[in-house]
């Protein structure tokens, strides 16, 4: 049984370290060019809603273009330059903004085509990063290393909108986005000192590439632990998706929520998905990681519903719905840190970022439903209504990892099964609610079929 890890031990490995402190500066210059960007098309390029919804389309639409094949390249070539070439590039993508402000030549055409581009460059870095992780850390050390990451990123969403806003008022939105490029920049400087190893692949034309691209939905599909839990996290997006797509109207029209007062409960849901990523491990040794997976996700439906619930008087409606978002996030992030963690120690490395690219695809797929489902049932069924039911999707969602047997899931190790075939040896007593024993469990063939999904 492997000694369990602590933060402070992890801290000591000087890769991970640079891999943290790329992507902190990385996601708060994000964040300001998510504020700064649409600010500087609505403000100096007097954009319709249809083009504001085409760059808000530039953030996830590329997950949906290009999550599979980026897999299949960040499996092909060396990570560490994928990622410090994706950081470079999205430094001078986004630095064309000012520039063409200063010079006077600053379009529509070309934000558009610089979100769409820096969308598809961070989806190649995010693959990247998350494949990269199992290189850097031990298996014991996963679930303290994706809590750090999950929570830097955290920290950015919550200082990163406060931060343009102030920089939005000092100098304007287009030389607010400097501080993005320079942060590319900072992140490539980290990253280029990680050495990880890299594995050639197998040579082959088109049906070897054909084959890659499969490869991550096999993959994903014959690791039962792995599948339900995206199968949920899928689901549990297209739900809270459709809260998510209601929610701003549902503030502002049915409690007339002020400016402030949105901004303060956005700050609550910021804070609930860092403090559920900073307290995941705590939570895992409490309960193990099983419960602790099954019993955030459950936990998640009710925060939604004490949205849907609010009432009384301005300050206790702004209260609860502070209060439901702080619960939501905080759920979804303890989950969240296990899930990834689990996915990272059942992958074999060379399959990571295909694996990776999948998973979010599915995520992204679904919760982008969410948004166009959440959307139109607002306007027939009313906001309320659609949080509700939105509630308890999330809830029922939590059926996948229970039907996959997660709840006796005591704690992660570093091993992971040699085989996931049908000829899964029993395992020893003293394995039995560890990863290997549920996998290996689930990995036997059912009784209606011999062959594996």
């Amino acid at each position: 049984m492997l000694k369990r890890p602590s933060r402070r031990t992890l801290w000591r490995n000087r890769m991970f370290r640079r891999l943290w402190a790329a992507q902190g500066v990385s996601v708060l210059g994000s964040r300001v060019t998510m504020f700064a960007l649409p600010l500087t098309a609505a403000t100096l390029l007097h954009a319709s809603s249809l083009q504001m919804g085409l760059l808000g389309f530039a953030q996830f639409g590329p997950w949906l273009l290009v999550g599979i094949p980026a897999g299949v390249l960040v499996d092909r070539l060396n990570r560490t330059t994928v990622m410090v070439s994706c950081d470079v590039a999205r430094a001078l993508l986004v630095a064309a903004v000012p520039a063409t402000w200063l010079a006077g030549r600053l379009s529509y055409a070309l934000l558009l085509t610089v979100a769409l581009s820096v969308g598809a460059l961070s989806v190649l870095f995010t693959v990247a990063y998350q494949a990269t992780l199992p290189d850097l850390v031990s298996g014991a050390e996963l679930t303290h290393a994706n809590s750090n990451l999950i929570s830097v990123e955290q920290t950015g969403a919550l200082l990163g909108p406060g931060l343009a806003g102030t920089a939005v008022l000092l100098v304007g939105a287009p030389l607010t986005l400097i501080a993005d490029s320079a942060s590319y920049l900072m992140s490539a400087w980290f990253l280029r000192r990680v050495r990880i190893p890299h594995t050639t692949p197998q040579a082959g034309g088109r049906s070897r590439i054909r084959h890659d691209l499969t490869a991550g939905w096999v993959t994903l599909w014959r690791l039962p632990l792995v599948r339900a839990l995206t199968l949920a996290g899928g689901f549990g997006n297209l739900f809270g998706n459709q809260l998510n797509a209601v929610f701003v109207l549902f503030a502002l029209r049915t409690h007339h929520f002020s400016g402030l007062a949105l901004g303060v409960t956005f700050a609550f849901a910021s804070l609930g998905s860092l403090s559920g990523a900073l307290a995941a491990p705590a939570v895992a040794t409490r309960l193990g990681v099983g419960r602790c997976i099954v019993v955030s996700q459950l936990a998640a439906g009710p925060g939604m519903l004490l949205i849907a619930l609010a009432g009384g008087g301005r300050l206790a409606a702004n209260l609860t719905i502070a209060v439901g978002m702080f619960v939501w996030y905080a759920s979804w992030n303890v989950s969240g840190v296990h899930a990834v963690a689990i996915r990272h120690a059942s992958v074999p490395k060379e399959m990571q970022g295909r694996v990776a690219g999948t998973a979010r695809f599915v995520s992204v797929g679904l919760g982008s439903l969410g948004l166009i489902i959440g959307g139109v049932a607002g306007g027939v069924i009313g906001y309320r209504a659609v949080i509700v039911i939105a509630s308890v999707g999330a809830t029922l969602a939590t059926i996948w990892v229970i039907a996959a047997g997660l709840w006796g899931l005591r704690e992660l190790t570093a091993e992971r099964p040699a085989s996931l075939g049908p000829s899964v040896p029993r395992q020893p007593e003293s394995t039995r609610g560890s990863m290997e024993h549920v996998i290996a469990r689930h990995a036997q063939p059912s009784r209606q079929s011999s062959t594996d999904p």
